[in-house]
């Protein structure tokens, strides 16, 4: 199929938050979009923010869960509309990314082809334009942890060249994972694979998703001339809140569970949780520190899916 009949579906998930969801479509609507249908999925929102996208937005699919089955179950509903839509491709947008005047799609979908599967842009933190929020995601076996690796030496170019694609050719960075946030995955692959992982309901599902992507022989990279803003945590309101404190503590135990890791995860958590929860007790962050340790609990009693929040 060439590149005049290949669609391309962008799927934006909408939970209570229209401002940053309407932006985002804003921004997709903004580039070319030959061959781009938008599909929104509102998870189970209760505040009115997803009749009043469908109500705005008159061009884009709509789809209405029935309830909040979190990021993986949004997920496989919006990659369901994009096959019956007859799309190639999905591009998972967080709607707390924003994307720059000059961004082009194309060259993200021409790194996918048979060998790769998944394909990310260079994401920076939108409040802080020289620090890199993702470029490479590492997963480390032996203790379950997962991780978002900068390079310094990218740093200095990155800096001379803000304000235009970076100019690092064609390159790529080879990855164990990437965050869901702005990706382009083939559909061919997502039929391959399965579905995404719905028992993490937040965090570690896309490492477990592109754990499975490789271990059916593709390819997954981040393209280094293409680059995104992120406005982190946006959506759970900071990584020191209860909701990316209990399902970070809790879903560290299903990550190390399907990687089968040695007794070093024991340690490792341990010195985690012990960070962690210092760190939320010296910025009074009181409800936080109290889902961390629910999460710690519910993870090793082995729970899955929605847990104590949202």
């Amino acid at each position: 199929m060439g590149e005049d009949s290949e669609v391309t579906a962008c799927l934006i998930i909408n939970w209570n938050n229209y401002n940053d969801t309407a932006e985002c479509i804003n921004m997709v609507e903004s580039i070319d979009k030959e061959h781009l249908e938008v599909i929104v999925v509102d998870n189970g929102s209760d505040d009115g923010s997803g009749k009043r996208i469908e109500k705005n937005f008159n061009d884009i699919e709509m789809v209405f869960a029935e309830k909040n089955g979190g990021f993986g179950s949004a997920v496989n509903i919006g990659a369901k509309c994009a096959i019956d839509l007859g799309a190639d491709y999905l591009w998972l947008l967080n709607n707390d990314i924003i994307l720059p005047e000059d961004f082009q799609l194309r060259p993200l979908i021409n790194e996918v082809d048979s060998s790769t599967g998944l394909v990310t842009p260079l994401i920076y933190h939108d409040e802080d334009r020289e620090k890199i929020w993702f470029s490479k995601g590492n997963i480390n076996k032996k203790t379950g942890e997962t991780s978002h690796e900068w390079y310094s030496s990218l740093i200095s170019i990155l800096k001379s060249k803000f304000g235009s694609s970076p100019n690092f050719k064609s390159a790529y960075i080879q990855n164990d994972y990437i965050p869901f946030a702005c990706a382009i995955l083939s559909l061919d692959v997502y039929e391959q694979v399965g579905h995404y992982p719905e028992n993490y309901f937040l965090y570690y599902g896309d490492a477990e998703y592109c754990r499975r992507i490789r271990k059916s022989g593709f390819e997954i990279k981040t393209k280094t001339d293409q680059w995104v803003e992120h406005k982190v945590s946006s959506s759970s309101g900071g990584s020191l809140t209860p909701i990316p404190s209990y399902y970070t503590a809790r879903n560290k135990w299903i990550f190390a569970k399907q990687l089968g890791t040695s007794n070093r995860f024991y340690s490792h958590f341990i010195y985690w949780f012990t960070t962690r929860l210092l760190h939320r007790l010296i910025h009074l962050e009181i409800q936080g520190a109290r889902a961390l340790v629910q999460g710690t609990i519910d993870g090793f009693k082995g729970e899955e899916y929605r847990g104590r929040y949202p």
